[in-house]
Formats: structure tokens, C-alpha cells, sequence
């Protein structure tokens, strides 16, 4: 029993080393990956732009008014119903 082991486990090394071959790198990519590792990283942070943000609630809300305005106006033409 304990030398079907063995014999099993002899196959399965012998498969793995046929199909796992090393490979060597590249020597270029380990010297830039060395030098990524040990130097220092550069790290931007972006703001968020708030005057954006503002500028385009700001239209939204102004564009809302004014279609408000316009459709109070028709439905008072409408109906008759004049401020005079």
C-alpha cells in the first residue's frame, strides 16, 4: 500500500516538473520593479470643484423658476383669470 503511494505521488512530481517549468524574467523588469518598490510614490489628491456644483444647481433652480413662471402665465391665459 505504502508503495502505490509513493509510486502515485513519484507520477504526480514527474507531471509537475513537465509542465512547471521556471522561467527567468526579464532582467529590465526587475530592475523597474525594484526601483517602483523602494522609491516613494507620487500621490495627487483632487478636490472636489464646488463651483461646479453650484453653477449648475443655480441654473437648475433658475430654469424651474422660469418654467413655472411661463406655465402659471398660460394657465392664467387660459382660464381668464387675469391679475388686473
Amino acid at each position: 500500500m505504502e508503495n502505490k503511494d509513493l509510486d502515485i505521488e513519484k507520477k504526480m512530481d514527474e507531471k509537475l516538473e513537465k509542465l512547471l517549468q521556471p522561467v527567468s524574467p526579464n532582467s529590465t523588469f526587475i530592475a523597474n520593479l525594484q526601483e517602483k518598490l523602494v522609491s516613494r510614490a507620487n500621490v495627487s489628491i483632487e478636490y472636489p470643484n464646488y463651483l461646479l456644483i453650484i453653477i449648475i444647481l443655480g441654473s437648475g433652480l433658475a430654469v424651474g423658476l422660469i418654467l413655472v413662471i411661463f406655465i402659471n402665465r398660460i394657465i392664467r391665459t387660459l382660464t381668464g383669470k387675469n391679475r388686473k
